[in-house]
């Protein structure tokens, strides 16, 4: 008989969703699975209606249909939707169920490395451009992803002798308006412009860019400016953008595999780590 399962994300067009259900995808019917997604249109709400029309989606889950379930946690947003999702995991789902990218002490989970991309593309910034004044922009406080990309950030900068204290990081929201709201809190901040800002996603870094160009300050003449993710967005921008490039339809054929072997009830490590690649654009000149 074949195997039933249901994928629970939100903004499944944003690029990181896209590429992870596409080799998920993949995967999943080279092993003849049924696959069914539920998902809302967006990760950050504008209001508390649009938020509650959204994620009712995830109320037609009929969990007896399904033998295994996978969960994007860090991308469902909305305030208190996990809680009551585990709230039903735990009454009515007795399949295989895994997470992506958060870990539990109640549930399988598996974990990309968000950290060592980071720390690379800082280091790159100091050892290849001898920039000193670097600032960090992650996502939001209380994201896996973004608590792991900032780790990086500042054991990059405290393994070369800089400081990486708390004015010079930024938390924002994985959007466009992220970069933009950090770049106007970054004035109000400093009469001096920082060498580089590095940016937890390509998306605010986009954002960063726009809203630097707005104030007449040029990328990378006056500061540079890298992300992360290599993005459609990456290459959009003007200049395009130095970032950090993970295979990320890999990882959504690795968790099919996981989820395979919880299924069969063999044992598999949680911790994975693929490939990183430094793409070089134009974003980044070097310091005298």
């Amino acid at each position: 008989m074949r195997k039933r399962i249901a994928v629970l994300s939100s903004q499944l067009e944003e690029n990181y969703q896209k590429n992870f259900m596409q080799g998920f995808l993949e995967r999943a019917f080279a092993f003849d699975f049924d696959v069914c997604t539920f998902a809302t249109y967006r990760k950050y709400q504008d209001t508390s209606e649009r938020e509650v029309g959204e994620t009712s989606i995830f109320s037609l889950i009929d969990y007896d249909a399904f033998d295994g379930m996978i969960v994007l946690p860090e991308t469902l947003q909305t305030p208190g939707l996990m809680l009551r999702l585990e709230e039903q995991f735990q009454s009515r789902f007795h399949g295989r169920l895994l997470y992506v990218d958060r870990k539990s002490d109640e549930y399988d989970y598996i974990m990309l490395d968000h950290y060592k991309p980071i720390k690379r593309m800082v280091s790159h910034l100091i050892e290849e451009h001898g920039m000193r004044d670097i600032i960090f922009l992650t996502g939001p406080r209380y994201n896996a992803h973004s608590v792991q990309r900032l780790h990086g950030f500042v054991d990059a900068m405290a393994e070369h002798g800089l400081d990486a204290g708390d004015d010079r990081i930024f938390y924002g929201d994985y959007w466009y308006d992220g970069g933009h709201d950090m770049v106007r809190e970054l004035m109000e901040r400093r009469q001096k412009l920082p060498e580089a800002i590095a940016c937890a996603n390509d998306l605010m870094a986009v954002g960063v860019a726009e809203a630097l160009a707005d104030r007449g300050i040029r990328v990378p003449e006056d500061i540079s400016v890298v992300g992360f993710d290599d993005s459609p967005y990456a290459k959009m921008c003007r200049p395009q953008l130095t970032t950090v490039r993970q295979d990320v339809m890999k990882k959504g054929k690795m968790v099919v595999k996981k989820l395979m072997s919880l299924i069969k009830e063999e044992p598999f490590d949680g911790e994975e780590r693929l490939p990183v690649e430094l793409v070089v654009r134009d974003s980044v000149q070097n310091r005298e």
